[in-house]
C-alpha cells in the first residue's frame, strides 16, 4: 500500500536542483496517450518484445526498430515466439542507416487471430525497439528490453476483485535466457507463484486471476535465468491501459522528465519505491519547485507530491536515496472525453547518457495505432551537472535526416539549444513546420555535447471513433491471459 511522506524537508539524499524555467511548447489534446522512456545506446544487438498480440480482443502491437548506426544498413530479424522455442513466424528487415522500421501484427497474414505471444529482434548492428499495443480505444507503449535481469521488480500492481477500486495488472514475463526458466512472483500482500516460462516465450498472468490479500502491492521476479517483463495497468471505469516496464534495482538518481499539474489538461502522480535490502532515507526534489522526503522499508512505497506542485506546472523531478529505487510516473489526461492514461518508468543512473535514441516518433504519422493518426512530443532532462548543447536528429524510413534549426534564440523549441543544469523541455513535434519536419513516420537521435541526459516520449492519438465508457470496475473481460 502507498503511504504519506512523514515530514517535507528534503533530504540530504536528494539532488538539489537549480532554478530554471521549464519550455514548453503547445501541445495537441488526443483522445488516447501512451508514453516510452528513450533508449541509450548500450551496444545491444538484440531486443526483447514480452507482449505480442494480433486482434487478441481487440488488441494489436506496433514494433519499431531502430538502427542505431550512422553508416550501415542493419539487417534485422523479428521473430515471434508462442509456444515453443521455434518461431512462428520471421520478419527480415533491411534497415537504412539511423533509420526506423515498423512491424505490425494486423498485416502479418501468417500469425492468426487472437495471437497472444512475444518477439525477439535481432540484428547485425546495433539497435533500439520500441512498441505500442493499441485496440479500438485504447494505446500502450513501452520499449523493448535488451539483455533481461534475474531479479526484476513490478511495482504498483492493482487487484480490483470487485471491491471497486478500478484498476487491474496483468504481468507478462518473458524469458531472454537459452534454458527454461524457474520463475518466481513474491508480492508484499503475501502472494506467492512459481511456474515455467520456455525460452524466448511470454507467460501472461492477469492478476485478478491470482490470490491477493490486497488491492495495491509491490512485487519481486527472480529467476535462474534472465527475463524481460512488464505490468499492464488497466483503468476498469474507462478504455485505457499503460505499460510499466519491470527493471533491476541498478541504485543512482533516478530522474522523471515530465512531472506536471493540470499543464494542457495533464497531470501526473509520481510513486517511489524502495527496491534495496535495509531501511532506506528517499528524497526527491522538483524543478523549479519544492520537493520532499521520507523513511522507507524495504518494498515500501510512497506518492511524491505532484499534486501540491503549482497549477499548470510541468517540469522534471530527481529522486535518490541511500539504497536502490525504483521510480514510476502515472499521467492522467482530462482534457478530453474520458480520463485516459499513459505511464512509464523513470530512468535511473546507468539508464542515462549524452546519445538517447527514440525508435518511435510520430508526427501527424498513421500505421501505428488501429488506424488513428500520433503525433509526439518529447521530454528531456539535463541531468549533468553543468550546460549543455541538445541536438536531435530525425531520420525517416529512407535514413534522410532533418535537424530542425531554432527559429527564436532564447526559446529552447528546436535543435540545437542550450539547456541548463537539471532543466528539461518539451518539445511537440506536431509544433514544427512541415518545411522543417515533414509529417511521418521518424526515429530520433537526441545527444548532448557532454552532459547526461533523460527523456520520454509521449504519444497522443486521435480517437477512431466515438468514445463510450464500455468498463466498469471488476470487469475484466476484455483482456486474455495465459494464467499460471
Amino acid at each position: 500500500m502507498l503511504k504519506r511522506t512523514r515530514g517535507y524537508a528534503v533530504l540530504a539524499t536528494v539532488v538539489c536542483l537549480t532554478l530554471s524555467s521549464s519550455a514548453q511548447l503547445q501541445a495537441q489534446n488526443d483522445p488516447s496517450n501512451a508514453a516510452y522512456p528513450a533508449v541509450p545506446n548500450h551496444g545491444d544487438t538484440k531486443s526483447h518484445v514480452p507482449l505480442v498480440q494480433k486482434n487478441a480482443s481487440g488488441w494489436y502491437t506496433t514494433i519499431a526498430v531502430q538502427n542505431l548506426s550512422e553508416t550501415n544498413q542493419a539487417n534485422v530479424g523479428v521473430s515471434f515466439y508462442s509456444n515453443s522455442a521455434t518461431a512462428d513466424h520471421v520478419v527480415n528487415l533491411q534497415i537504412p542507416a539511423g533509420a526506423p522500421s515498423v512491424v505490425s501484427t494486423s498485416s502479418l497474414a501468417a500469425l492468426p487471430g487472437g495471437y497472444l505471444g512475444s518477439a525477439v529482434v535481432s540484428s547485425d548492428k546495433e539497435v533500439a525497439v520500441a512498441f505500442v499495443q493499441s485496440d479500438e480505444t485504447s494505446t500502450a507503449a513501452s520499449r523493448g528490453t535488451n539483455q533481461g535481469s534475474s531479479t526484476t521488480f513490478l511495482t504498483q500492481a492493482f487487484y480490483d476483485g470487485g471491491s471497486g477500486i478500478g484498476r487491474a495488472t496483468r504481468f507478462v514475463i518473458q524469458n531472454t535466457g537459452i534454458q527454461s526458466a524457474t520463475v518466481n512472483v513474491s508480492c508484499t500482500d503475501g502472494h506467492v507463484s512459481n511456474f515455467m516460462v520456455g525460452v524466448n516465450q511470454s507467460v501472461i498472468r492477469d492478476e485478478e486471476g491470482q490470490t491477493h490479500f490486497e488491492p495495491n502491492f509491490n512485487c519481486t521476479v527472480t529467476s535462474d535465468q534472465p527475463i524481460a517483463d512488464l505490468q499492464e495497468i488497466r483503468d476498469l471505469d474507462f478504455p485505457d491501459v499503460f505499460i510499466i516496464e519491470g527493471l533491476p534495482a541498478t541504485g543512482g538518481t533516478c530522474v522523471a522528465p515530465a512531472t506536471m499539474l493540470q499543464s494542457q489538461g495533464r497531470s501526473t502522480t509520481s510513486i517511489l519505491t524502495h527496491v534495496g535490502n535495509a531501511m532506506a532515507n528517499a528524497g526527491w526534489q522538483y524543478e523549479d519547485a519544492a520537493g520532499s522526503g521520507t523513511t522507507l522499508d524495504p518494498l515500501e512505497s510512497v506518492l511524491a507530491l505532484d499534486a501540491t506542485l503549482p497549477i499548470g506546472y510541468r517540469g522534471g523531478m530527481l529522486a535518490d536515496g541511500d539504497q536502490p529505487l525504483f521510480v514510476y510516473v502515472d499521467m492522467r489526461d482530462t482534457s478530453t472525453d474520458g480520463d485516459q492514461t499513459a505511464g512509464y518508468a523513470a530512468r535511473c543512473t546507468p539508464d542515462q547518457g549524452g546519445e538517447l535514441f527514440t525508435p518511435l516518433a510520430l508526427k501527424n504519422a498513421g500505421g501505428v495505432a488501429r488506424g488513428r493518426i500520433g503525433s509526439s512530443y518529447f521530454n528531456i532532462f539535463n541531468v549533468g551537472a553543468g550546460p549543455t548543447e541538445i541536438t536531435v536528429t530525425f531520420t525517416d524510413a529512407n535514413g534522410s535526416t532533418s535537424s530542425p534549426q531554432s527559429k527564436t534564440p532564447d526559446l529552447h523549441s528546436l535543435a540545437p539549444f542550450m539547456l541548463g543544469a537539471d532543466e528539461s523541455i518539451e518539445i511537440d513535434l506536431s509544433s514544427l513546420s512541415h518545411a522543417e519536419l515533414p509529417d511521418g513516420l521518424y526515429a530520433a537521435k537526441i545527444e548532448s555535447d557532454g552532459q547526461p541526459l533523460a527523456a520520454v516520449v509521449l504519444l497522443n492519438f486521435a480517437a477512431a471513433s466515438i468514445f463510450t465508457d464500455g468498463f466498469e470496475s471488476g470487469d475484466t473481460s476484455s483482456w486474455s491471459s495465459t494464467v499460471q
